[in-house]
């Protein structure tokens, strides 16, 4: 993300107000669901949950725009989405090991 964040902001000068809008929304997202459980594996899955959901939203936008363009850019982003997506199932899955043998 360092990598990636000030080219963001060259392109738009919203980037930075996007990306901190977003960590600041899953922070309380986490408190409050934290609150009302009164469990903080929960609370800390369910958050999990909401980044996946809204990431996989991102990726399925990039699909439809990179597919619109042509077909060799749509295939050669497929193809990263998929690389990326292997290494998203690794990080996911070691935090919900974590999860489960915390419990």
């Amino acid at each position: 993300m360092t990598m990636v964040f000030p080219q963001a902001i060259q392109k738009n000068s919203y980037a930075g107000f996007v990306e901190f809008a977003g960590f600041i929304f899953m922070y309380f997202s986490n408190k409050i669901i934290k609150y009302k459980t009164k469990q903080r594996e929960l609370a800390l899955g369910i958050t999990v949950i909401e980044c996946i959901f809204i990431h996989s939203l991102m990726d399925g936008v990039i699909y439809t725009i990179t597919f619109s363009i042509s077909i060799v850019v749509g295939v050669l982003t497929g193809i990263g989405l998929v690389v990326h997506e292997f290494v998203e199932g690794i990080i996911t899955f070691s935090i919900y090991t974590r999860i489960i043998i915390v419990d």
